[in-house]
């Protein structure tokens, strides 16, 4: 029993090996390619002497924060009515909150652009965090409420028995403790909003607006106009996605503890 639990480690290890080395295959060759002549590390350097980076770096850091602030809220209070109240047709509107996660992203594009651009609000922030959020807050919402099931009923009620309302219960009670949970909507959030690619190229028009995702292409379009034939400059490309995706490394870094406690609390419990 023993040497077949030792073996089984080793398989398990072995395996662990096989998949990180495949993972990382592309990562490794992406950071090759970024440093290789003839431009080298001057790839590195036109990326961060552009005098454009900055704003492509605060237009991803106000679209990014905004999405987190609307994501975490609008999934919190639902959640919380999910998890803790009870109101007519909560089974059905929790169905149809879980239907929405099986439709395709790409089917959406089109009524999606065609909405934004009916209200108004093309090339604009607003219109790029309305359509993250939208996207992001049904998945955050069961993962909230998921959680949320895990805590007392009994909570409510001493948060009734001193003169709290709903709302002050989930302000007082129920937000704080679910804060582990809180911090892994944040992290997905950031993630998915910093990283995005297809809705801000689709609804963003102004490269004054443009976002860390298509200023590492538009550096490799630019780079490659330059160059002897005129092609993609995938060195510069590889260069700006490292760049640009050191703030997303921070993030989870920063997070890591309390991201990798969360996800594994149900298994423990």
């Amino acid at each position: 029993m023993l040497a077949g639990d030792k073996s089984l480690r080793y398989f398990n290890f072995f395996l662990m090996v096989v998949v990180t080395t495949v993972l990382m295959l592309p990562i490794l060759h992406a950071l090759n390619r970024s440093v290789e002549p003839p431009g080298g590390l001057g790839n590195y350097i036109r990326v961060l002497t552009d005098a454009r980076l900055p704003r492509f770096y605060l237009n991803s850091i106000i679209v990014s924060a905004g999405t987190i602030l609307l994501t975490a809220g609008c999934a919190s209070l639902a959640a919380f009515a999910f998890s803790k109240l009870t109101f007519p047709f909560r089974n059905t509107l929790l169905l149809t909150l879980l239907v929405t996660l099986l439709v395709p992203f790409t089917t959406m594009i089109i009524p999606l652009f065609v909405l934004i651009r009916g209200f108004d609000l093309y090339n604009t922030y607003l219109g790029l965090i309305l359509p993250l959020a939208a996207f992001g807050v049904p998945f955050h919402t069961i993962l909230i409420a998921n959680y949320m099931n895990g805590l007392p009923n009994e909570l409510m009620d001493a948060a009734y028995i001193d003169g709290c309302s709903d709302f002050g219960a989930f302000w007082r009670i129920m937000l704080p403790l679910s804060m582990p949970v809180q911090a892994v909507v944040i992290v997905l959030t950031f993630l998915g909003s910093w990283n995005n690619y297809l809705l801000p190229l689709i609804l963003l028009r102004d490269q004054e607006m443009h976002t860390v995702a298509l200023a590492a292409v538009s550096w490799a379009n630019d780079a490659g106009a330059l160059s002897q034939f005129g092609e993609v400059s995938y060195d510069t490309l590889f260069a700006a996605l490292f760049l640009l995706a050191a703030p997303t490394l921070i993030v989870f870094l920063l997070f890591q503890r309390v991201f990798i406690g969360s996800v594994t609390s149900g298994a423990i419990k």
